[in-house]
């Protein structure tokens, strides 16, 4: 692992962990199931859509560091934050009883991927195409609890297209475009499509195993 490729996170943000983010997307042509499985058997995670947002406002806002600690540049800063990318990100959607909930932070529990939170997709955003869209830079300085866009966000020229029964969501950036779609099934992949490896600081830089590791992942 090169932490020069990494951002620190600090754990103000993620339930007092100090994380290290990928500057850059790998894993592409990798269904969501898929990265979610490939990055937990290496002790690494997908960001759900709150901290995925939390890292983009750090980025814009504050002075950053590499995973060695040295000072990322402003330059090399607007470079990822203007980079393409279309990414997953940790939500998916279910049903029950006629009501839609939106589950994340996913642990690998067997075979078998586990959500440790669930909320009931209720208040929040439908379909916003421009020009009648959204402004995703609202939803990036002050992230919802869920990370998704509130029924009530303001106008602006990003879009969002709203959760299918067992949509996963995904971020997309492209030059002035940007948007979140929450519609491609857990198993569907593409080539143009990766994800943003996470973990925790401590675990990679001080080699500190912590048991319960995963439980606190699971809290963002």
């Amino acid at each position: 692992m090169n932490l020069q490729d990494y951002i620190i996170l600090p754990g103000e943000v993620y339930n007092g962990k100090d994380l290290l983010v990928a500057k850059q997307r790998t894993h592409k042509n990798f269904s969501w199931k898929q990265a979610h499985i490939t990055l937990q058997e290496k002790n690494a995670f997908m960001l759900p859509p709150r901290v995925f947002f939390h890292f983009l406002r750090y980025i814009n806002e504050e002075k950053v560091y590499n995973g060695k600690g040295n000072r990322v540049s402003d330059e090399e800063k607007l470079q990822i934050l203007h980079q393409y990318t279309d990414e997953w990100l940790d939500a998916h959607f279910t049903e029950l009883e006629g009501v839609l909930y939106l589950e994340r932070s996913h642990l690998l529990k067997g075979n078998v991927l586990t959500p440790q939170i669930s909320n009931r997709y209720v208040d929040l955003a439908t379909n916003r195409i421009p020009p009648n869209g959204i402004n995703l830079m609202e939803l990036i300085l002050h992230p919802t609890g869920t990370g998704l866009p509130a029924k009530d966000i303001q106008k602006g020229k990003d879009y969002f297209l709203s959760p299918r029964l067992d949509g996963v969501m995904r971020w997309l950036a492209e030059d002035q475009k940007k948007g979140i779609a929450c519609r491609k099934h857990p198993d569907y992949n593409d080539p143009s499509v990766g994800v943003r490896v996470a973990c925790l600081r401590e675990e990679i830089v001080y080699a500190k195993n912590d048991p319960n590791a995963l439980v606190e992942k699971a809290v963002a």
